[in-house]
């Protein structure tokens, strides 16, 4: 029991669904890559690429999964072993979270199926794979020792097998070839073998109708269901309340004939407790069999020995379903017995709603009710914006992929089945616990302060602060609950110095009437075009704009004013002024301009140059001269500023007072 299936296309063929791992969240840098430091920039970080669930499996009250990576994990109750992971001391009965199945080493499973209380695997290899119980042969290693390792068997000729089921206590595998395998508990006859004993401990054929192959086959509690290549459908076991579906009670070990609808042909079969489901091709589903808890979801309690429609919505195509298949005990005529489990069933309709119907004692509906049963479908409640692509049913639990690539667990959870980290129940969808984890992130081994997760899973945290230059960018996570391969980023965040803005002092001039004055600046720490010329024609005691129709030129980090000297502007001082950011304006040191007259003979225009630049601490107050011109002595002035009205410039009177 429990192997998903889902509709595929026009043709109505059903194949094994198996959800496309939403894609991994690539390992983009730090964003941004830099700040001050200072430290106390925000940064963003992906969430690191762990593995997501390609396919959940059920057992009675353990859980299965495919991993993104190929592996298979596991979590739940884990007493026999049936966990897989070498170890079912008693510290090991009960895993809340996943851990890693120990898989033979070069072997990838390829299916997977849960019985009761062990397990089955195909490998890549072709060979079979079981662990866990066996005190029944379920294992079919030919004895009845449990083993807590997925263990290879021996099966005569060899046979490639391409379908695996578990039943509560016993198992089913199908060969590539259509022939049938049974073995393990037999005491109503689910093995098909048509053996008289209580336990078959070796896969066995099945006593199969003449000329009958298979294609697929599912094991329930104590019956057996199968679709064979001609069509018809088949059971074999216990047919208590008809779940042999042949229109009879009377038990089977060999297969007999379900009686279809007229004109409907059954796409798969699912093998609960002590009722049946299966596809049909006009795309209903059907149930028969036991329904003291209204199992199989026609709005009655009543058993049914022949197929029956469930009643789910009409046209609405059903792409999926699954059937809880077992009781959790051996004794098939407890199957009435409510606190015998197996007795809900799951299904997917193609409008993306997710129905549920029969026992509902632990929550496994999901439609956030509790205890009693539903004898009709009625709608799981799912997470806001999802949809269920793949469903499965354990004994009291259900299990469910999301079309936003999360698995979702309902219902019994006393042995932690839903990896939920804990063991309490929960009666609607809840998401497992499985997704990475940021536990830490440092910059060069200091780690950043406020981690926290962001809207659509990064993570953001504060830098410390940190000498300038570039720096490793490590993330420390966990899976599953175990700490995983930190994540580096190489030089993933720069350290940038705080930049202190300064300008340099322009250089006294003289040049002759009427030739061109030039004054040149250079600029630290911020865009040249910042700095803004102005000029006192008073000595220095008052400075204002410069006359808008003198050149300013930028080249680089060098600001240079140029204009035609007259005589009137001999005496006159010019300075520069840049903002620093966070503090008040900053003006170079004075220069002085002194024109000759033409026939004066003078030494005509100097060569004009810059001295280098003088910065100012940040913090400084006032307008600060940085000039170390004579009689410009820091100590021996004091500046103001007065509004100076020129449009534009966004620049104030100098006045210089004696001190």
């Amino acid at each position: 029991m429990n192997k998903l299936y889902v509709r595929n296309g026009a043709i109505g063929a059903m194949t094994a669904l198996l959800l496309v791992a939403a894609p991994s969240i690539a390992h983009a840098n730090p964003a941004p890559g830099s700040g001050p430091v200072a430290g106390g920039t925000t940064v963003t970080l992906p969430a690191p690429e762990g593995v997501t669930f390609t396919e959940l499996y059920a057992g009675g009250f353990h859980t299965m999964a495919t991993g993104s990576d190929g592996n298979t994990y596991a979590w739940g109750w884990n007493e026999e072993g049936q966990l897989g992971i070498g170890d079912n001391s008693t510290a090991n009965r009960v895993k809340l979270l996943p851990v890693p199945v120990a898989q033979p080493d070069g072997v990838k499973f390829t299916d997977i199926q849960l019985g009761g209380y062990h397990s089955l695997a195909l490998g890549d290899d072709g060979n079979l794979y079981s662990w866990g119980q066996n005190d029944k042969g379920q294992l079919g290693t030919g004895g009845t020792a449990s083993v807590n390792v997925p263990t290879k068997l021996a099966v005569p000729g060899n046979p490639s097998f391409t379908d695996i089921s578990g039943g509560e206590y016993y198992s089913l595998a199908l060969t590539d070839e259509g022939v049938a395998y049974g073995w393990g508990f037999n005491r109503t006859g689910q093995t098909g073998t048509g053996d008289a004993a209580q336990t078959v401990e070796v896969p066995t054929e099945v006593d199969t109708p003449e000329g009958v192959k298979f294609t697929q086959l599912s094991a329930g509690t104590h019956h057996s269901l199968g679709i064979a290549s001609n069509g018809k459908a088949y059971g074999w076991g216990s047919n208590l309340g008809g779940a042999l579906g042949n229109n009879s009670t009377v038990n089977s070990p060999t297969p007999v004939e379900v009686q279809l609808p007229l004109d409907v042909t059954f796409e798969m079969v699912d093998a609960g407790g002590q009722h049946s489901l299966a596809l049909g091709s006009d795309g209903l589903v059907y149930a028969w069999g036991l329904s003291a808890m209204g199992q199989i979801g026609n709005g009655s309690q009543a058993s049914s020995p022949v197929p029956v429609p469930v009643s789910l919505p009409a046209g609405k195509s059903i792409v999926a379903v699954a059937a809880s298949g077992f009781h959790d005990t051996e004794d098939e005529t407890r199957a009435d017995d409510p606190a015998a489990g197996g007795y809900h069933s799951l299904a997917i309709t193609e409008d993306g709603k997710t129905w549920a119907w029969g026992g509902n004692q632990n929550g496994q509906i999901g439609n956030g009710s509790v205890g009693g049963h539903v004898v009709s479908p009625v709608e799981v409640t799912l997470p806001a914006g999802v949809a269920f692509t793949s469903v499965a049913a354990g004994i009291f639990h259900s299990l469910a992929l999301g079309s936003d690539g999360k698995s979702y667990g309902w219902g019994h959870n006393s042995f932690g089945q839903l990896a939920l980290g804990g063991t309490t129940a929960v009666a609607v969808p809840t998401e497992m616990r499985i997704a990475p984890t940021v536990t830490g992130i440092s910059f060069d081994g200091i780690a950043g302060t406020d981690l926290a997760q962001a809207e659509g899973g990064s993570w953001t945290v504060v830098t410390p602060a940190h000498a300038a230059g570039p720096v490793d960018v490590t993330v420390e996570w966990e899976q599953f609950g175990v700490a995983q391969e930190p994540v580096v980023y190489e030089g993933g965040f720069t350290y940038i110095a705080d930049a202190t803005v300064g300008v340099s002092d322009p250089t006294d001039a003289q040049v002759v009437e009427g030739a061109t004055a030039t004054f040149s600046v250079t600029v630290t720490g911020a865009p040249a075009s910042l700095a803004q010329w102005i000029v006192s024609t008073d000595g220095g005691k008052t400075f204002e704009p410069i006359d808008p129709a003198w050149a300013v030129s930028v080249s680089g980090n060098v600001s240079t004013l140029a204009f035609p000297a007259e005589l009137a502007h001999s005496g006159y001082l010019f300075s520069a002024m840049v903002w620093p950011e966070g503090s008040g304006p900053m003006m170079s040191g004075q220069a002085k301009l002194t024109v000759t007259p033409k026939d004066s003979g003078g030494e005509g225009p100097g060569t004009p140059g810059t001295k280098p630049p003088v910065t100012t601490p940040p913090g400084g107050g006032g307008l600060p001269a940085t000039g170390t011109q004579a009689g410009w002595g820091a100590a021996a002035l004091a500046v103001s500023l007065i509004a100076l009205g020129a449009a534009g410039f966004g620049i104030r009177r100098v006045t210089r007072r004696e001190a």
